[in-house]
């Protein structure tokens, strides 16, 4: 009886670490123009997302990353924005985009094919005839002002989804029930051997 409520916890603490959900981060790294409260910032940017793979939109393709935190980085200039990354797997497509889709950069490339933002990808680089960026008026809002790009000369993506570790207590629950089985086998043996004499 103690040997099957011990295994069945362990099984359960097992099973709850494991569906956890991974980190993931999505990195966009192009050249082009960008403004920022109107001004020219610069040519060589760096957008990173990171979030985690459990609010993925799988309901459908394409595939949805909603309201993801990232940073944009251009030399001196850091801000942080808020995007929509979509995995368009039939299209082999991947973008970002800001609160109304009407701004945000993108590429399409052969290896996207399948794609939903699950799992480790790239670094995928693409050429200029294989860009998708958005250029309809939207911005991205951040605290330096309103955040648009203008121009897309190249890009590249890579997704990095990091395996879920253990959690640091599953060995102490381990050794806690493998305590309390001995206990229980001691009793048991104790309770034996008085019974017997």
């Amino acid at each position: 009886m103690w040997k099957s409520a011990i295994v069945a916890a362990i099984l359960g603490l097992l099973q709850v670490s494991t569906s956890e959900a991974a980190p993931v981060t999505y990195t966009f790294d192009g050249t082009g123009s960008v403004t920022l409260a109107g001004v020219l910032i610069g040519s060589t940017y760096s957008v990173v997302f990171a979030g985690n793979t459990s609010t993925i939109d799988s309901s459908d393709n394409p595939y949805f990353k909603n309201l993801l935190t990232g940073t944009f980085t251009d030399g001196a200039v850091v801000e942080t924005i808020t995007a929509t990354v979509e995995s368009n797997s039939t299209l082999a497509n991947i973008d970002f985009y800001d609160s109304t889709f009407t701004n945000g950069l993108g590429l399409q490339d052969n290896s996207l094919t399948g794609y939903a933002l699950a799992t480790s990808i790239g670094p995928i680089d693409a050429p200029p005839g294989t860009l998708t960026p958005t250029f309809g008026g939207g911005f991205f809002a951040t605290a330096g002002g309103n955040l648009v790009f203008t121009g897309s000369d190249s890009l590249s993506f890579t997704a990095d989804v990091s395996a879920t570790p253990i959690p640091a207590t599953l060995p102490l629950f381990a050794t806690g029930f493998g305590a309390l089985g001995l206990l229980g086998w001691r009793r048991k043996r104790k309770n034996a051997a008085a019974l017997a004499a």
